[in-house]
């Protein structure tokens, strides 16, 4: 009888051990899973940020640096103020302080998949020297997009554009290309990824 007690004593002891390693592997598990769907999620995020951020910039940059219709003066003219639509605006600094939040197409669609996120726009006169904003016209020009996500995180992409223009003489310009990249550093739950792409065309002389 002793002998049997035993017995089931040992076997309540065993299962109770049983259970206990399946939950912690079970937890185990799950944890690992929750951190992989973090990350895919992470991942997602991060992609779309940079998705919308580029597809603004490479909008923004194929316009021409000053208002090739009207007298050039920085930020919007008259007739471009007070619209949710981009495709009114036609040069790089129409751009300056714009900011929308759902995400809208140029035509002032909201892009509903993107309701949750916001994109604005800087642009500024960037020195020749050093590459920072400046009050003055240098004749050049930065861009930036910057993108919030719903998370808090931000994406953001710059660009730099001279005040000279392509033309269809190609014998008396020379086109330099740079392309730069980094990543800053994390604030908190903050992180700001940039990239920076310059396109400087250089003018000779006439004649030359």
């Amino acid at each position: 009888m002793s002998h049997n007690v035993a017995c089931r004593a040992f076997t309540i002891v065993e299962v109770v051990m049983s259970l206990l390693i399946v939950s912690l592997v079970l937890l185990a598990g799950l944890r690992t899973a929750a951190a992989t769907g973090s990350e895919a999620r992470i991942r997602r995020e991060r992609d779309i940020g940079r998705l919308l951020a580029d597809q603004l910039l490479a909008e923004i940059m194929a316009l021409p640096s000053e208002d090739p219709n009207e007298t050039p003066v920085f930020g919007m003219e008259l007739d471009e103020t007070g619209t949710s639509r981009r495709d009114v605006l036609d040069d790089i600094d129409d751009y300056n302080g714009w900011t929308e939040s759902p995400v809208r197409a140029a035509d002032g669609t909201i892009i509903a998949q993107y309701s949750q996120w916001r994109r604005d726009v800087e642009v500024d006169w960037i020195s020749t020297i050093v590459p920072i904003a400046v009050p003055t016209d240098t004749r050049l020009k930065g861009v930036t997009v910057t993108v919030y996500a719903p998370s808090g995180k931000s994406y953001t992409r710059t660009a730099l554009r001279s005040m000279h223009e392509y033309r269809d003489r190609s014998d008396d310009e020379q086109v330099v290309r740079i392309g730069v990249s980094l990543t800053a550093g994390v604030d908190g739950r903050n992180i700001t990824e940039t990239a920076a792409s310059v396109v400087v065309l250089e003018n000779s002389p006439e004649g030359n």
